[in-house]
């Protein structure tokens, strides 16, 4: 008995073509001295970096769990959102928590 051989390939092959293709190589880096572009100081360059650390690589942040009511997350959630607020939850919660410690610290204090 004759076996069939498949002469044509997966129908996946259109979705996994992108991943196949060879990636391109990064540009030569230019010598020094020849970037025609303003140069950049350290601090700028550091705040960019630190800008992209994510929360969870950073070492300054330690990942918590809080309960908090699915109504109060929601609504959180919907007014940030629509007000275009650059703040996550977790950048509102640490507001939250910097003001209330300040607020505590001040009430001790008299």
């Amino acid at each position: 008995m004759a076996t069939a051989t498949k002469t044509t390939g997966s129908q996946f092959d259109g979705l996994l073509a992108p991943r196949k293709r060879p990636q391109p190589e990064e540009p030569e880096a230019a010598p020094v001295g020849t970037d025609d572009t303003a140069p950049t100081s350290r601090v700028s360059v550091a705040k960019s970096k630190a800008k992209s650390l994510a929360k969870s690589k950073n070492d300054a942040y330690q990942g918590r769990t809080f309960y908090v009511r699915k109504k109060t997350y929601a609504e959180c959630d919907y007014v940030l959102k629509s007000n275009d607020d650059p703040r996550d939850m977790s950048d509102l919660a640490e507001e939250l928590l910097s003001t209330w410690l300040i607020n505590e610290a001040k009430r001790s204090a008299r």
